[in-house]
């Protein structure tokens, strides 16, 4: 679902490749679901959810961190990750 402007060209395949292949995503099981990106407020706002239940907290939340900003540099465009216990199932 998006609100606002189409999802751009790169930013899927980046996801795709970047959650695949970054250590900390592929530790802590971080996935993100492509049907539930928007664009809001000039960001583009990406959920995700981690594979491992016991995630710590402060681990998860560093990790999230980090892949957000290689997503940055590697689209050049604003990217928001939020962390979702699941996702909708819409």
């Amino acid at each position: 679902m998006v609100s606002g402007p189409q999802i751009p060209d790169n930013l899927k395949p980046a996801l795709d490749r970047l959650f695949k292949t970054d250590q900390e995503a592929v530790r802590l099981g971080l996935k993100y679901d492509p049907r539930h990106i928007e664009f809001q407020y000039g960001v583009w706002s990406v959920p995700v959810a981690s594979g491992i239940a016991p995630a710590n907290g402060y681990e998860l939340s560093r990790a999230i961190h980090h892949v957000q900003e290689v997503a940055e540099r590697q689209t050049n465009l604003p990217i928001s990750f939020f962390l979702m216990t699941q996702f909708p199932q819409n």
